[in-house]
């Protein structure tokens, strides 16, 4: 018995010697649709650096957001047509409407902290952008495009013969600013404002998408009236186009280089959600959600494991292989873009005739976590989220909510 026992207890020292204690131990393995974080090193490493978080427009950011659901602060006084943005040294940037045109950098608590002030009136349509080295871009309606220095110094003006639009502005990772004009061209400009290239197609919108880049940062995509296309920046030609496609907004670009983009289409008159590979491949789509009153749908959101948000007068949640994983009534509408934290919480502002207007979050299986009043401020713009909070603009309302 002494020997059995012997020989039990030597096998068991020789198994556990041969065990490397150093060895790390193995993750569980990530979901298909798991969305790793994008480098990029052109742009500010910020909370919230650019319309809709990131050049691929996932509307997620990297922080958590606000977990109570309690107004912290609003500032009055930015009449603004534009989402805000998060900049070096915890500062928000906006830029407003105004005769003359001013950028704004205000604390994450709610102080001003500067301005620089233009010669030119009229409207900024586009969200500041700003660069790791802390240059800040920003585009005139007319087709003027600024970039500020850090030390809120005008580093150069160029000015264009045709119009930008809404959400246009987006950068390269070597710091090129990239842009859709009126004229259907889309424009490349240096970080020393020189015109490096441009390329027209009538496919492509007139200044009311923004253009996204690939994870690689090798492809642009241009969303226009008659679907996508690919655009290959070393190139500068058009790769692909989905051309069967009409009415086309409201696109993302995942981490695994999907292009998910709403539209309608000769044969499919309801708006649909579309997704394409890389190669413009449909991959599938889902038009199985209502938007009755509206043909438009507000920026989505996809959270890191790869799940998509999105809806007009209901919030829907598609997972990765685009089955539905829920909806919900938000009891009102949405005009303005969604987002997403870190922890899969999401943000989803509803207008109820105007009258009630609320911020929503939920969970990622779709419960209601919070849910507040925004008073009676309307036409709000894309949200920045940072520092545990959510910071949203108004635009008639001239406001500035912070909700943590």
């Amino acid at each position: 018995m002494k020997l059995v026992f012997s020989l039990f207890a030597f096998l068991m020292f020789i198994t556990l010697s041969s065990c490397d204690v150093n060895e790390p131990k193995k993750e569980n393995p990530k979901s298909e649709g798991y969305q790793e974080d994008i480098p990029w090193p052109s742009l500010a490493d910020s909370p919230w650096p650019m319309y809709h978080h990131d050049p691929q427009s996932s509307g997620r950011s990297k922080s958590d957001g606000p977990q109570l659901g309690e107004v912290d602060w609003v500032l009055s006084g930015f009449y603004s047509e534009t989402g805000l943005t998060i900049g070096l040294n915890s500062t928000l940037l906006i830029a407003t409407t105004s005769n003359p045109i001013k950028l704004f950098k205000v604390k994450s608590v709610g102080e001003i902290l500067s301005y620089v002030e233009f010669a030119t009136a009229g409207e900024v349509l586009t969200a500041p952008l700003i660069a790791s080295d802390g240059t800040v871009y920003i585009a005139h309606g007319s087709g003027i495009i600024y970039a500020i220095s850090k030390d809120n110094n005008v580093k150069w003006i160029y000015e264009t013969n045709a119009g930008v639009g809404n959400q246009t502005l987006n950068i390269d990772l070597s710091g090129n600013i990239y842009y859709v004009d009126n004229h259907q061209r889309l424009n490349v400009i240096s970080k020393e404002g020189n015109l490096l290239w441009s390329l027209q197609n009538n496919k492509f919108g007139i200044g009311f998408n923004q253009p996204l880049f690939s994870p690689n940062g090798k492809t642009i995509y241009i969303v226009g009236h008659k679907g996508v296309s690919a655009v290959d920046i070393d190139t500068k030609e058009v790769k692909w186009s989905s051309d069967s496609l009409i009415s086309a907004h409201s696109a993302l670009v995942d981490a695994n280089g999907l292009i998910y983009l709403f539209a309608s289409s000769n044969n499919i008159k309801k708006l649909t959600l579309f997704v394409y590979d890389a190669e413009g491949r449909e991959k599938w789509k889902f038009s199985d959600f209502n938007n009755d009153q509206s043909n438009y749908i507000a920026e989505p959101t996809i959270d890191k494991y790869g799940n998509i948000y999105f809806g007009f007068d209901t919030l829907y949640s598609l997972d990765y292989s685009g089955k539905l994983r829920w909806k919900k009534s938000l009891n009102g509408h949405t005009e303005t873009a969604i987002t997403s934290d870190a922890r899969g919480n999401v943000f989803v502002i509803s207008i109820e005739n105007y009258s009630s207007k609320k911020l929503f979050s939920f969970n990622s299986t779709g419960d209601i976590n919070w849910m507040t009043y925004l008073d009676d401020s309307f036409s709000f713009h894309c949200p920045a989220i940072g520092f545990n909070k959510i910071f949203i603009p108004s635009f008639k309302s001239s406001k500035i909510f912070a909700i943590k």
